[in-house]
């Protein structure tokens, strides 16, 4: 198990003030994270199948939110045409502020459902640990704000391309998943739908954090540590009704500044390969108004992110010539494909 944990922690890109890093991975292996993992996984085969049927490799053993690519993997981001020019253009993806996106009341869903379970005790948990549990989720929603990009396991929904892609006028544009994982300095989750998932997901964190309590009672930096952990990834988690868009979530965690004209600072992000640089943040016009953002590079030296262009099934619409410039502006190395007409 003690692999698991690893492997646990290595997922977990973005943290609270993006230092939590691998000095205490020795002593997450030997706390309650091992409880934490096979309380997710315990009943995780009621999952609805959508759920678990999404892309990425389900791994024994890691909670269903957990995703790990397979070997040349795609995620695919829905955008209009303009959309898809800027992202080849800048060979980066706007990751936007949370709380200016489509659902942003999602994450108060996922809040309240953790203050559910958390008043109503289905583990024992000591009052320090409750304490700290606290202190982390209140410290994450006045300290920081999670910014967000959005990608489907496929680039062949119809719900995707009408919501996203113009009506089916836009693209799909595909991104190596491991690309992702290993380089963006992101944290890549599996959106889950299920209420079931994400009470078992707050029990099982709760658990956590009372069998480390119980091994080093002294040690509140360690536990709050895993406090921040544990809270954080309330955001991999969507109101049942969504469960058809199969998203699978990429973000970074930023904090807040006053001293910056954005109100928000990044700190830069973890991988596999070490520490990611800071990125500038920028604030757009978006559909509910100025959206704070920072553009995610998708290439890295020789490391190329973008893989694939996919055309919609009523690609270009009315715009043959911005449909025109957009084909002309891919590399080579970009595959041009097309999504089945519709009938």
């Amino acid at each position: 198990m003690n692999g698991v944990i690893v492997d646990l922690l290595h997922l977990s890109r973005s943290r609270l003030d993006n230092n939590l890093d691998v000095p205490h991975t020795g002593r997450l292996q030997r706390s309650g994270a091992t409880s934490y993992i096979e309380g997710l996984d315990e009943g995780s085969g009621r999952m609805a199948d959508s759920n678990r049927a999404c892309a990425g490799q389900e791994v024994e053993g890691l909670p269903p939110h957990f995703y790990v690519p397979r070997e040349g993997e795609l995620l695919y981001h829905y955008t209009s045409i303009a959309g898809a020019r800027g992202i080849l253009a800048g060979d980066a993806l706007w990751l936007s502020d949370f709380a200016c996106m489509n659902d942003p009341d999602e994450y108060t869903y996922a809040r309240d459902c953790f203050l559910e379970v958390y008043r109503d005790r289905p583990v024992f948990v000591d009052m320090v640990p409750r304490l700290l549990a606290t202190s982390a989720l209140l410290g994450l929603e006045n300290n920081t704000k999670m910014f967000i990009g959005c990608l489907s396991p496929t680039d062949d929904d119809p719900g995707q391309w009408e919501r996203y892609g113009d009506g089916g006028t836009g693209c799909a544009i595909g991104t190596d998943a491991r690309f992702l994982v290993d380089w963006a300095g992101v944290n890549v989750r599996r959106v889950v739908y299920d209420r079931d998932g994400l009470d078992r997901f707050v029990g099982a964190g709760l658990m956590m954090l009372q069998e480390e309590h119980e091994l080093e009672p002294d040690d509140r930096e360690a536990l709050l540590e895993l406090a921040q952990f544990f809270v954080s990834d309330l955001y991999a988690f969507k109101r049942p009704q969504h469960r058809s868009e199969r998203e699978i979530r990429i973000s970074r965690l930023l904090i807040r500044d006053a001293g910056v004209a954005s109100g928000f600072s990044d700190h830069g992000g973890n991988c596999p390969e070490g520490h990611v640089d800071a990125l500038p943040v920028g604030v757009r016009e978006g559909r509910y108004g100025p959206t704070p953002y920072v553009a995610l590079p998708l290439s890295q030296g020789d490391r190329k992110g973008i893989r694939s262009l996919t055309l919609g099934p009523s690609f270009p619409g009315n715009r043959p010539a911005d449909a025109d410039e957009l084909i002309a502006s891919c590399p080579p190395s970009i595959e041009i494909r097309r999504a089945e007409p519709r009938s």
